[in-house]
């Protein structure tokens, strides 16, 4: 599941989306992210942060009012493309493990296409879908240490959530539906 950047611009009434050769460093980023932040005092061994999708554009010196990132959730799939703007990743790191909630906003979802290699190249968001989802990763370091690289991948990439983790991420997602109810 690559991150991927993207160049866009606006073209009539939606944006147009061009493929970046540039590579994603995010699993970097946010280690060094994470080792930069104080254990919190009434919470020893954990840390718990958010970086927005602006925050990540920003560590990789891009512009976020001309630059994207994107996941391709299903890059071996033929005939369709599954493509999502990441909005925001929210960690919550012991020492040696982190599990991640990234929010996503849906793009193209197993959307039909006859060359996946080419529409990823280039594409407009004209027919996207704008859902916004949410996805469970994990990164196999802490805020003591551990390798910079997001978990194995293969046909799960699953995050183990202990009761902590998941109550954790239950309360960053309640208050987003709450705000986003609010902007309703």
């Amino acid at each position: 599941m690559p991150f991927l950047i993207y160049d866009f611009a606006e073209s009539e009434d939606h944006l147009e989306y061009t493929r970046n050769k540039r590579t994603t460093k995010i699993p970097r980023i946010l280690k060094s992210y994470v080792g930069s932040l104080p254990e919190p005092a009434d919470e020893p061994g954990v840390v718990t942060w958010h970086r927005s999708q602006d925050d990540l554009l920003q560590a990789m010196d891009l512009d976020s009012t001309s630059q994207t990132i994107i996941v391709d959730l299903k890059p071996g799939q033929k005939g369709a493309v599954s493509l999502y703007r990441v909005s925001d990743i929210w960690g919550y790191s012991g020492p040696h493990y982190t599990p991640v909630l990234v929010r996503l906003t849906s793009l193209y979802v197993d959307h039909p296409v006859d060359s996946p290699k080419r529409f990823k190249r280039r594409f407009t968001d004209s027919e996207c879908t704008f859902d916004q989802v949410h996805e469970f990763l994990y990164l196999r370091f802490g805020h003591k240490g551990g390798t910079a690289n997001w978990g194995r991948s293969g046909f799960v990439n699953a995050a183990l959530l202990w009761p902590y983790h998941l109550e954790y991420f239950m309360g960053v997602m309640s208050e987003n539906l709450e705000a986003r109810g609010a902007e309703s």
